[in-house]
């Protein structure tokens, strides 16, 4: 695990829909509740995406967060 500073990182969200937890990019770190941060490569996204590590930062039990990587992804570009 690398460590870097936190202006080089992204921060995403969970953001309740209609009772359905999506994540969210966070571009500008104001949004409220717990943050996750990985690196600003689209790889890091992937592989955290691929451990399910946003669900256990953002302390969401598994399975009960959903993630649309096209909106991320165009949020986050």
């Amino acid at each position: 695990m690398r460590r870097a500073p936190k202006s080089e990182l992204r921060r995403f969200v969970a953001v309740d829909s209609n009772g359905v937890r999506w994540l969210r990019h966070d571009p500008e770190g104001h949004a409220p509740g717990r943050g996750a941060y990985v690196c600003a490569s689209d790889e890091c996204y992937e592989r955290a995406i691929a451990r399910r590590a946003f669900g256990r930062a953002l302390r969401i039990a598994g399975g009960q967060l959903q993630v649309d990587r096209e909106a991320v992804a165009a949020s986050a570009a």
